[in-house]
């Protein structure tokens, strides 16, 4: 067997998928307790410091507008600056705004915290330089290193509120957050930053890497970005998915509710819709690896399409079920924008381009207030649920023909 051969042999175990682990651990330590678990410190705070849901649900609004101003820079750093220190300081970040938080001794305190302190540490400590520093590492098999990453951040939805349940009423809602914090600061952000890599040596990346299908380019602008055709074939596909999935999170109990359905129902459609979410993030990233990132687009597109309409035309439980589920499956599309930016932009301009992305995804959260306001003034659910149906099937339709080349 010839030395060539044996450098090209899978080694038994490839580090790029400690760096997806510690990935998943770095989001997981950035939204488990402050976006998953939001709702379960409302009733506290309410009582404690006498300020309305609505005023703390409204920091929450807030909380995303200032972070679609935070993920360009953190795309810029992600490219420029070492992994470890660009997610190593979010997670600090992170670890003081719990720290913080469990201070407070007013709600516009903790509203001050979500808008002011958190936007910055979690657009430098999430999805953007994780899977910037995760696509660094694969070309082969790219699509399920980052279908993992996203999977694993989905599941700090399933694992933290049931944590979070058991501990505030043991020690209360202050040290709860402070122990979060403590962990983050003690364990975490050291885990995090001894693990991470920026890129593998050529031969131990030799059998995930190979050579590339998009062009390296470390010094291309913003403008170069808005200029590439499959940049807007991808924003295209993307942000009508975007909008059915923020629909189905908002205006589902309000209107399985409308159809005379209980609140108990809606919640289990929104576990349905949960873990759906969880297979179809996975899913999109095996499929992307196998088919490209274009058909797996159009087929989240088609899903989401045929999900909302269901929805819109649903009278009974079952129907409601099966249309929670292809709109949950259909969360593939936040996999699919990684490896599509990727494929188009290389390692080496990933940050940039999926900051770029992600900045405009605050659109998708116009559609579920459009979407209570035509129900409240008469128009019903169904002609604006037929609308997002349409709109997600001109998604599928530029996945299958806007892409100037098969994004792989």
């Amino acid at each position: 067997m010839t030395a060539a051969v044996l450098g090209r042999r899978k080694p038994l175990y490839y580090y790029g998928w400690t760096i997806v682990g510690a990935c998943i651990l770095s989001q997981l330590a950035s939204l488990g307790v402050t976006v998953n678990c939001f709702s379960l410190f409302l009733g506290d705070w309410t009582r404690e410091f006498h300020t309305p849901i609505s005023s703390l649900a409204f920091g929450v609004t807030l909380f995303s507008l200032c972070c679609s101003l935070f993920t360009i820079p953190s795309g810029l750093a992600a490219d420029r600056f070492p992994a470890r220190q660009v997610i190593g300081l979010g997670l600090a970040g992170v670890a003081l705004a719990h720290l913080l938080i469990g201070f407070a001794q007013s709600g516009w305190q903790i509203i001050a915290i979500y808008v002011v302190v958190l936007p910055v540490a979690i657009c430098f400590s999430a999805a953007i330089p994780c899977q910037a520093v995760v696509s660094r590492w694969f070309v082969r098999r790219r699509g399920t290193a980052m279908g993992l990453c996203a999977f694993g951040l989905a599941m700090a939805g399933v694992v933290f509120p049931p944590i979070i349940t058991l501990l505030v009423p043991a020690v209360g809602w202050r040290a709860t957050w402070w122990l979060f914090g403590g962990l983050i600061a003690l364990v975490l952000v050291p885990v995090v930053y001894f693990l991470l890599r920026d890129a593998p040596t050529a031969e131990e990346g030799a059998a995930y890497l190979g050579p590339e299908t998009a062009e390296r380019q470390a010094d291309i602008t913003i403008r170069e970005v808005f200029a590439r055709r499959n940049f807007w074939a991808i924003v295209g596909v993307f942000l009508p998915v975007q909008c059915v999935s923020m629909v189905a999170g908002v205006n589902m109990a309000p209107l399985v509710q409308q159809r005379g359905l209980s609140l108990q129902t809606a919640g289990l459609l929104l576990s349905a819709y949960s873990v759906a979410a969880l297979v179809g993030k996975f899913a999109s990233g095996v499929l992307a690896d196998r088919l490209g990132s274009r058909v797996p687009f159009a087929l989240v597109a088609v899903l989401a399409a045929g999900g909302v309409a269901l929805l819109g035309l649903s009278q009974h439980a079952p129907l409601f079920f099966a249309a929670a589920v292809m709109i949950g499956l259909s969360q593939g599309h936040w996999t699919l924008l990684a490896t599509a930016t990727a494929s188009e932009f290389g390692p080496q301009a990933f940050g940039r381009a999926y900051g770029v992305i992600s900045a405009l995804t605050p659109i998708g959260s116009l559609a579920p207030p459009v979407v209570a306001y035509v129900f409240e003034h008469g128009g019903g659910y169904a002609a604006t649920l037929a609308g997002l149906a349409f709109l997600s099937l001109g998604g599928g339709v530029v996945a299958m023909t806007g892409f100037r080349r098969v994004a792989s």
